[in-house]
């Protein structure tokens, strides 16, 4: 019976050490990860407390990139060089996420997003420009554009979330995140396999590795994984709720929808296209939700016909 049990704990000992063995991937501090994906367009401003990282390139209009939720100003990576030969391309990572600080008090709220906007193009004395966003960066700029219709020239949705499908149940699932202990535990395990096979499963083609390993650093940056934590303390208070803001304001607006998004589905876009006013809907053929990566030339030339 001895023999038993020990065989059985040395069983459960073995099966524990190869769970933390193939999971460690211990949090690493904003500054050194900044170290590794940084780049020579790289700028950092403080804006309301919070140290946010962004970037300006080219010569021409403004065109202002907005990417989407738990994501990094990388989605645009493979078409932000291309469009600085047209345009002074403006990017920035918002509050948690990318390169930027975490929001104080972790407040993630419509408001703060819209202000944290605000502030930043205030600060780099930009008064009007185009505007593209991306999944929920394309909700963020109707309604920052609803706020400030004076600031907005054209308006840009690629795969943007807010359309609402007839008969889908939109109830807010639940996050893992918000397990008790999780937060502990994720400081030093993560199943970073499963980030690439989610990241692998938005795209049509394979994403470049170094992609891959960008958004990869991201999430090892301390308290980024409890980002949809405390994001969706606000969500349940009805901020970010299905629905495209500004529906009716009269910029031109072009509706950038992937053939095979994973998300956000040609039946969402094709919502947001009926609600929407003086707007145009371009589909990107095979591809999935992050086009700017599965489909770098084919957004650019409909940014460009548009533009």
């Amino acid at each position: 019976m001895k023999k038993y049990f020990l065989y059985l704990l040395s069983f459960v000992l073995i099966i524990l050490v190869s769970i933390f063995v193939i999971f460690y991937s211990p949090e690493k501090e904003l500054t050194e990860v900044r170290k590794i994906l940084q780049d020579s367009d790289s700028k950092y401003i403080n804006i309301g407390g919070v140290n946010a990282h962004y970037k300006i390139s080219g010569q021409g209009p403004n065109l202002f990139l907005v990417h989407g939720g738990q994501g990094s100003m990388a989605e645009f990576s493979l078409i932000f060089p291309e469009l600085t030969k047209k345009y002074r391309v403006i990017t920035l990572d918002l509050l948690g996420q990318g390169l930027t600080e975490d929001a104080l008090g972790y407040n993630y709220s419509k408001q703060n997003f819209m202000d944290f906007i605000d502030q930043f193009l205030v600060s780099q004395k930009i008064e009007k420009t185009h505007i593209l966003g991306h999944s929920l960066g394309g909700y963020m700029v109707m309604e920052y554009a609803k706020r400030h219709p004076e600031k907005i020239d054209k308006i840009v949705l690629l795969n943007s979330y807010g359309g609402i499908c007839k008969g889908r149940d939109y109830t807010l699932p639940f996050a893992v995140e918000e397990i008790p202990g999780v937060e502990t535990l994720t400081r030093y395990l993560f199943p970073t396999f499963l980030l690439e096979e989610e990241l692998k499963a938005s795209y049509i083609q394979r994403p470049p590795e170094k992609f891959i390993q960008t958004m990869t650093h991201i999430f090892e940056i301390k308290g980024r994984r409890m980002f949809m934590k405390h994001f969706n303390k606000y969500r349940k208070n009805g901020d970010f709720d299905r629905g495209v803001a500004g529906a009716s304001l009269p910029h031109p607006k072009l509706i950038i929808a992937a053939e095979f998004d994973n998300y956000h589905d040609l039946c969402e876009q094709s919502d947001i296209e009926k609600t929407l006013s003086n707007d145009t809907m371009v589909i990107i053929k095979n591809s999935k939700h992050v086009s700017p990566i599965d489909r770098p030339k084919e957004v650019i030339q409909a940014l460009e016909s548009f533009l």
